[in-house]
Parts: structure tokens; C-alpha cells; sequence
């Protein structure tokens, strides 16, 4: 009896011994399970949370009714969540080792906004923002994206102050420098407006001269983005904002004979005796037209001039084609004279010369410029036809040519 207990006492103790090995491995097993899913949970949690519609600044420009709205990327705040949810990344126990820092800093590439159409907002409109990035690359990261969409209530757009045309151009006017028609331009904005002051004024169909009597169209050169930065709201586009100058009030050269005072004319041919000084210069040309021998003192020539009378007067002016060619004067004051030449031996013959005046030129005030203080003679023949090819005939392509009755 007391061995029969003996080895029932011993076989209890074994199976107890089992009983209790086996709730240790069951706790470590339920510890280890706990630790691995535990892990696994900390390793698949979010990283970090990102707000789209949080990191964009919003800024309005523009004016009620073509207000616009600007979003950017506040890039600072968005990699400090990018560095949060990089930090949390490496403190996990389990990592997805194709994950790199700059799968991360990428994110913030793959950002993008879809804003309502520029210059169409007024105070009052709802608009729908849309924001996005690459949601899957996201996901990868353990960042979890939220704000995709918002909804503004448009308000505090400024009134613009409207201009019309006639405002802009109300301090523009046109200066030249020169004389019709070699006219050089400059148009003047002397407006204390601040939009108006910035506004460049320019002629349509820019031209090195202009002449008197010409209309100038001048178009006013802005943009869209000027107004709406200025809040400004012009009546009409740039491009049909024109005015038309007329060139006016300027100096000009003489065009007709009809605008010379006999005054001057006269003035004109007395100032020209004042070229028959020398006759030498011209002597024996016209003394060997005439079939006369010239006759020389000391081997010098003895030509003089007698008195000189006028014979004609032509007027020309440069036809606008022949404008500007090399050469050719604006206008020119052609005085034919009739004038004796004499020599030693007493010889007599008779000679045309012309004296030249040229750009005589007419202020706004009627009042006329030139210069009659140096005359010359240009020409001088005995034969009469000489001279009529030297004032008309060579000119008649590029003058106009008026002859000036005598009184």
C-alpha cells in the first residue's frame, strides 16, 4: 500500500511538472505574439498626417468681377512634415528597405492645385479648390493625406476705377524736332495719373519723319495684368485705344512759290548782286561760248562784271520721292540775272547767271528763316539755253518748278 502511494505520488508530480511547462510557453507564446503584432502595428501606423489645403498660401489680385486667386506651396511647412514623418520612419523596428529619404523629399514634386480660371472671380462666387499629389507614393510613405478639396467664399475684392480713352489720353500730346517734312517725333505723357504715367504711348506706324499736315494715329500700350495689378478697368483693349494728332504748329520748309512776300523776293535778288565780285571764275568759259578772245595781263585774267539785272525767278521744291536724296535741298530760290562781262581790251559780252538760295523755312507764327548773307553764283553761260537746263531741266524729275512773275 505505502509503494502504491508512493508511485502515485510520483506520477502526479510529473504530470504537474508538464502541466506547468506548459503554461510558460503558453505565455511566452502570448508574449511574443503580442510583441510581433505590436511591431507590426507601430511599423504600419501613419507617419505622419498631411492637410492638402493647410499648405498653400492664398492671395487675390485682380478687382470685382476679374479677381483671381494664387496658391502656393508654403514648401517649409510641408518638408517639416516631411521630415516628422521621416523621423517616425526610422524609428520603426520594421522598415520597407526600398523606401529612401528621397522617396520622401519626392512627395513634395508630385504637388499640385487646380485654382478657378483666372480674372473670373467677384465678391459672392463659391469656388471648388482641388489639390492633389501621388496618392500612391503617399501610401508607400505611411503618410496619410486628407484637405483634397475646399470650398471659398469669395469676398473683399476692390471695386476697379474705370478709364476711358479720352482719360488716357487727356495729358498726351506730340513734340518735333526739325523742319516738315523731316519732322522727328516724340510723344509726351506728362499725366500725374499712377497707372496712366506707366502707360507707353507710341505711333501705330512709327516713322523715321513726318511733315505737316500729316495725321499721326497713337495707339496707348497696355496689358491685362497691368489693370488688374492697378485695378483699373479701361473701356476698350490697347489695341483700340488710338487717338489721332494731326502735325501741326511746326517749322517747315517752303512748299510754294505763293508763300514767298515779294519782300523777301526782293530782298533775295538785292542780296544776289552781291555775287558778281569775280568774274574770273567764269570769264573764259563764257568769252569762248561767245567766240571771243579772253585777254590776259601779266598772264593774268582781266574779266569783270558789270551791272547785274534780274532776268527770271524760279521757285522749286522737292517732290516727296526725291525727299532726303543726297544733294537735294527742300526748296530752292533760283534768281537768273542778265549781266555784261568785260575785259582789259574793252571787249563786251553778254551773260546768264543764277544765284541759289535754299531752305528757306516758315514758323507756325508766318514768320520765315533763311539765309541770304553768302550768295554765289552756280552757274554762268553766255548761251542762255545753258542755264535754263541748270535751273529747270536737270530738276524736273525730282521738283516742282514755279516761275515767279516779275514786277
Amino acid at each position: 500500500m505505502a509503494a502504491d502511494k508512493r508511485r502515485r505520488r510520483r506520477r502526479v508530480k510529473k504530470r504537474s511538472g508538464k502541466k506547468t511547462i506548459g503554461i510558460i510557453a503558453l505565455v511566452i507564446l502570448i508574449v511574443t505574439a503580442i510583441a510581433v503584432i505590436t511591431a507590426v502595428i507601430i511599423s504600419r501606423r501613419d507617419y505622419a498626417t498631411i492637410s492638402l489645403k493647410d499648405f498653400y498660401f492664398k492671395t487675390y489680385s485682380g478687382y470685382n468681377g476679374k479677381g483671381s486667386i494664387e496658391l502656393k506651396l508654403d514648401e517649409g511647412r510641408f518638408n517639416e512634415k516631411i521630415t516628422e514623418a521621416l523621423d517616425n520612419f526610422n524609428r520603426s523596428p520594421f522598415k520597407d528597405r526600398d523606401i529612401t529619404e528621397e522617396d520622401y523629399r519626392r512627395l513634395i514634386t508630385t504637388m499640385k492645385v487646380t485654382p478657378p480660371p483666372a480674372y473670373s472671380l467677384k465678391n459672392g462666387d463659391s469656388v471648388r479648390i482641388l489639390y492633389s499629389c501621388d496618392l500612391a507614393l503617399a501610401g508607400r510613405l505611411n503618410i496619410r493625406i486628407e484637405g483634397r478639396e475646399e470650398t471659398l467664399d469669395i469676398k473683399g475684392l476692390k471695386e476697379a476705377r474705370t478709364l476711358t480713352v479720352d482719360d488716357l489720353f487727356r495729358d498726351v500730346s506730340l513734340s518735333f524736332s526739325g523742319q516738315s517734312p523731316e519732322l522727328t517725333l516724340t510723344v509726351l505723357n506728362e499725366s500725374t495719373d499712377e497707372f496712366i504715367s506707366n502707360i507707353v504711348f507710341s505711333p501705330v506706324e512709327p516713322k523715321e519723319f513726318y511733315a505737316s499736315g500729316e495725321t499721326v494715329p497713337v495707339r496707348a500700350f497696355f496689358s491685362e495684368a497691368d489693370c488688374l495689378a492697378g485695378q483699373i478697368s479701361v473701356e476698350k483693349p490697347s489695341q483700340e485705344c488710338i487717338r489721332e494728332f494731326t502735325v501741326e504748329g511746326v517749322d517747315e520748309y517752303l512748299s510754294s512759290a505763293k508763300e514767298l512776300p515779294e519782300e523777301v523776293i526782293r530782298e533775295a535778288a538785292e542780296a544776289g548782286e552781291k555775287a558778281f565780285v569775280d568774274a574770273n571764275q567764269w570769264g573764259v568759259r563764257v568769252f569762248i561760248e561767245a567766240g571771243l578772245v579772253p585777254v590776259y595781263v601779266n598772264k593774268q585774267a582781266t574779266f569783270k562784271w558789270l551791272t547785274p539785272s534780274v532776268n527770271k525767278i524760279y521757285f522749286k521744291s522737292v517732290k516727296e520721292k526725291a525727299s532726303g536724296k543726297n544733294g537735294n535741298n527742300y526748296n530752292d530760290l533760283d534768281i537768273i540775272y542778265t549781266c555784261d562781262m568785260t575785259q582789259a581790251d574793252g571787249v563786251t559780252t553778254s551773260v546768264r547767271a543764277v544765284v541759289r538760295f535754299s531752305d528757306i523755312i516758315r514758323h507756325p507764327d508766318g514768320t520765315l528763316s533763311y539765309d541770304f548773307s553768302e550768295p554765289a553764283i552756280i552757274s554762268a553761260s553766255h548761251i542762255a539755253g545753258n542755264i535754263t537746263k541748270v535751273v529747270v531741266d536737270y530738276f524736273e524729275n525730282d521738283y516742282y518748278i514755279e516761275e515767279i512773275a516779275l514786277n
